[in-house]
């Protein structure tokens, strides 16, 4: 296209309200694809897809839903995954949100929570940087 773009760095919760104010043009980072979004922008075709993961500390056991309750999870803010913790887990366990997922990443390093939930793409770049 050679066409000139300005990169502009938006908090993750900002950017499906800056794109419907024309503040920018493009979102950039992986967003899924729901109906609901739909509603109000439109999409490439997906150009990846990305299995949830939900990830503990070496010594944990196996995660099933009744082994979450009582425990805090860490997300990233605005995502899919966040949405989904929200839903099943509200009840039963603490949701702590993080702007980015580098930031619910260190929060599991540092013994702040017991799991983060992610895209396995995301996580697999974490467990491979530690």
């Amino acid at each position: 296209m050679k066409e000139k773009c300005n990169l502009v760095e938006t908090a993750r919760d900002g950017t499906i309200p800056a794109l419907t104010v024309n503040k920018i043009d493009v979102i950039m980072p992986s967003l899924a694809i729901t109906e609901k979004r739909k509603e109000t922008m439109g999409f490439s075709s997906a150009y990846y897809t990305s299995a949830a993961i939900l990830m503990g500390a070496r010594s944990a056991t196996w995660i099933s839903r009744p082994h979450l309750a009582g425990k805090t999870n860490g997300v990233q803010v605005s995502s899919l995954r966040a949405a989904g913790l929200d839903k099943y887990f509200r009840a039963t366990s603490a949701i702590k949100t993080y702007e980015t997922q580098d930031e619910a990443n260190q929060g599991l390093a540092a013994g702040r929570l017991d799991y983060v939930m992610a895209n396995g793409i995301a996580l697999d770049a974490f467990l491979k940087s530690e």
